[in-house]
Formats: C-alpha cells, sequence, structure tokens
C-alpha cells in the first residue's frame, strides 16, 4: 500500500490519541542499564572536577561530560562561599531544568540544598553568565516535567528506578533574571 493513502479510520483515531497524549516513557535499555553505573562513576569523579575548568578555559565549547551542560554558581548554604557545579540541563523556551539525581545516591546533591537556602543563582552557558532564580517544580507538575526530562536523557529513568523507595528526585527551574534587573551580578569575584 502506497504512502500517500489515507489511513482507514481507526489509524487516525490510533495517531490522533499519540499525538493528543502524554509522551510515552520507555523503559531503559538493557545495555543503558548495564552502562549507566560506569558512566555515573566517570561523570562524578572525573568529569566533575574536570569540566569545570576546561569549560572555563575553552568558554563551552569542550567538556567531558557528553551531554547539554552548563555551569552553576550558588551561595553555599553554609558556609556562603560561591560554588561552581557542572550539570546537564533541559532547555524549555529561556528556562532550564537541572534535575537533583546525585548519580542515583540517597542524598541529595549540595548545589540543591545551596539553591533552596538562596535560590539566586548565576549560569555559565557558551562562555556567557547570565544571573537566574531557582524556583523547584512541585508535585503536582512533577510527573509532566519528568517525562519531558526522560525524552531528552531516557537514561535518568534508571536512576529513578533505583531511588524508588528511597527519594523522590527533585526538579528544578533556573528562569534568567532580565539583565536591567540585575545591574551587578552578586556572584563577580
Amino acid at each position: 500500500m502506497p504512502d500517500f493513502l489515507p489511513l482507514p479510520k481507526q489509524g487516525l483515531a490510533r495517531v490522533k490519541a499519540v499525538l493528543e497524549g502524554s509522551p510515552r516513557q520507555r523503559e531503559p535499555g538493557r545495555f543503558l542499564r548495564t552502562v549507566m553505573p560506569a558512566m555515573t562513576a566517570i561523570v562524578l569523579h572525573v568529569g566533575s572536577r574536570v569540566d569545570p575548568p576546561l569549560m572555563r578555559l575553552t568558554k563551552g565549547r569542550v567538556r567531558l561530560i557528553p551531554i547539554r551542560s552548563l555551569a552553576l554558581y550558588t551561595r553555599g548554604a553554609k558556609s556562603g562561599q560561591v560554588r561552581e557545579t557542572v550539570l546537564g540541563y533541559l532547555p524549555e523556551g529561556d528556562d532550564f531544568f537541572l534535575v537533583a539525581t546525585n548519580g542515583a545516591r540517597p542524598q541529595l546533591p549540595g548545589w540543591y540544598y545551596n539553591l533552596r537556602a538562596n535560590p539566586e543563582a548565576e549560569i555559565r552557558l557558551r562562555g556567557e553568565k547570565l544571573p537566574v532564580v531557582a524556583s523547584f517544580v512541585p508535585e503536582e507538575e512533577w510527573a509532566a516535567t519528568w517525562s519531558r526530562v526522560i525524552a531528552w536523557q531516557p537514561g535518568l529513568d534508571v536512576y529513578r528506578q533505583r531511588l524508588t523507595g528511597v527519594r523522590r528526585i527533585p526538579i528544578v527551574r533556573l528562569v534568567p533574571v532580565a539583565i536591567h534587573d540585575s545591574p551587578r551580578s552578586a556572584f563577580q569575584r
């Protein structure tokens, strides 16, 4: 049957249901479930130490972590000192979503606590610094946001499965602050 012929009625109904429904969550494959622990170890132990200076030197063009990433600058919740962390992000319009997986560890990452204590932060993206304010995805929006996150990075669902019964994975939205609203960065060193 040629591709240009109309679909039968039940075919059109199925296509419409797929297009109008929420994105289907795929189960991570065996390969991904096998490789994720090694990738996590590399990212957490090597990439997290190498990427910040590498991204500063190359204005974000070169990095070890093989996903779209940004440098996040927060104020330490206890110390008040500027902390730099390289994280993968999901863009949505002008906003950025961060996922607090911490490599499927039971404790939340330090940057999450820093943003809870002081939601004003800065990001470095493609060599440019941008002031942002963090907000936290509420419970009623979490599932819809999570489906977009795993459509972007399916391997994160492996972390969710590991943390089931341990803790929920928070999702943080970073909203850029208009340049005229922030005359001078609080993070300038």
